[in-house]
């Protein structure tokens, strides 16, 4: 049975982890970031636990327009917004920090489909809380994240180079997002946001 719940502090550090297995140094996250962004908002991330093991997580980051636009454009160091994170209530702008599974584990496709099924409801409960969300944007660190990224309705808006490689980077309307993944013909009905999911052959 596949379960989705919030992420404890305890569990961030798992998280560090499958960022390592994936990301070069250049976008791996400080330990100090995931243990001071979950003290002042607990609701940016959700994962998915196979057997109680943590297996993939998703996370979007509510900031105020300024530092959205700077951290989409590279112009401030990802371990600073921290200190610009917002509470999910009135205006926000989301960056899509991450969506990652354990790429060792044959069922890894399975935990990124659920995942990606659960952004729908995701963005609602932030809605439900009070966020007006003005914008969703990511950088597309690799291929398929672009792939993901383009399949949500997001679209290139540019490019950021880091370290002599070029990235590009989409955003989208929130609507537009929560439409094209329960519309894609590989729609995946998880039920509610934390609604389990059982694991058939």
């Amino acid at each position: 049975m596949l379960t989705f719940k919030h992420p404890s502090k305890e569990e961030g550090e798992v998280l560090l982890e499958l960022d390592s297995k994936v990301y070069s140094s250049t976008w791996q996250v400080d330990p100090k970031f995931v243990d001071r962004l979950f003290s002042i908002n607990d609701k940016t991330h959700i994962i998915v636990k196979n057997d109680g093991v943590v297996k993939g997580y998703i996370g979007f980051i509510p900031l105020p327009k300024e530092i959205y636009d700077k951290v989409l454009r590279q112009e401030i160091d990802e371990d600073l917004i921290v200190d610009h994170v917002l509470p999910f209530y009135g205006d926000i702008y989301l960056y899509a920090i991450s969506i990652l599974v354990d790429t060792n584990d044959p069922l890894r496709k399975l935990y990124s489909k659920c995942l990606i099924s659960k952004v729908p409801c995701l963005l609602e409960l932030y809605q439900g809380l009070g966020a007006n969300i003005k914008e969703i944007g990511l950088i597309a660190v690799t291929k398929k994240g672009q792939e993901i990224g383009l399949s949500w309705g997001l679209s290139p808006s540019e490019y950021v180079n880091v370290d002599g490689e070029n990235f590009a980077v989409l955003r989208g309307k929130p609507d537009d997002v929560i439409r094209n993944i329960r519309g894609h013909k590989r729609a995946f009905n998880t039920g509610s946001l934390f609604d389990g999911v059982k694991i058939t052959s």
